[in-house]
């Protein structure tokens, strides 16, 4: 709700106060609420398979090649990314 009301904050003054701001704040909550969600599941599903990355790494032995700490520096850039 914090979000909502700063985002109200910012674009009121410029747009105007809305005809039911009681319900542009509860949108506002709501959408920024899914938001939150989505990027902590997409979060989470990145960090496993950066995870499921790391032990097939493991498993095949790339960590004996020099380069794989460069490798797996530049997989995380680009998860993270």
């Amino acid at each position: 709700m914090q979000d909502a009301v700063e985002r109200a904050l910012l674009r009121w003054p410029d747009d105007g106060i809305p005809d039911n701001p009681a319900a542009w704040l509860t949108t506002a909550a709501y959408r920024r609420a899914l938001d939150v969600l989505r990027r902590r599941r997409t979060e989470a599903r990145k960090l496993q398979e950066l995870a499921s990355m790391a032990r097939s790494d493991q498993v095949n032995g790339s960590d004996s090649h020099p380069d794989s700490d460069i490798y797996r520096d530049d997989q995380l850039r680009l998860v993270f990314t």
